[in-house]
């Protein structure tokens, strides 16, 4: 039989495997419950919906390696000093990192940020 740790992880393996890419939040406290149970969360905030299909599919792409969640939610903005607009967040390791790209929330950065990301640390 596998260590209880060892099992919790290949249940959530199965379940990012099996699920949606992306989880559409519909409440703030939602976003903790993501932030408590994945090492690494991805949140797209305040996002219009050709931007969330861009996320998405990139999400796809990087489905095994990390979770990915959408809001729209003004209280986190505004909680998180964040200015007006969509913006991409990644929590791990007690911290939050916004993306910041000149060339925009477009896939190929997106995708990069996501790789460069997708890791907690090992500390």
């Amino acid at each position: 039989a596998l260590p209880i740790w060892e099992t919790k992880h290949v249940i959530n393996f199965v379940k990012k495997a099996t699920g949606p890419a992306l989880l559409r939040l519909k409440e703030r406290r939602e976003v903790d419950d993501a932030v408590k149970n994945n090492a690494v969360a991805f949140v797209l905030l305040n996002a219009a919906e050709h931007i969330e299909e861009l996320y998405e599919r990139v999400a796809q792409q990087h489905i095994l390696t990390a979770s990915f969640f959408s809001l729209q939610s003004v209280d986190l903005q505004t909680e998180l000093h964040l200015g007006d607009g969509p913006h991409l967040i990644v929590f791990k390791d007690d911290h939050f990192y916004v993306y910041r790209d000149p060339r925009g929330l477009v896939e190929d950065a997106v995708s990069e940020w996501i790789k460069q990301e997708q890791y907690a640390s090992q500390s």
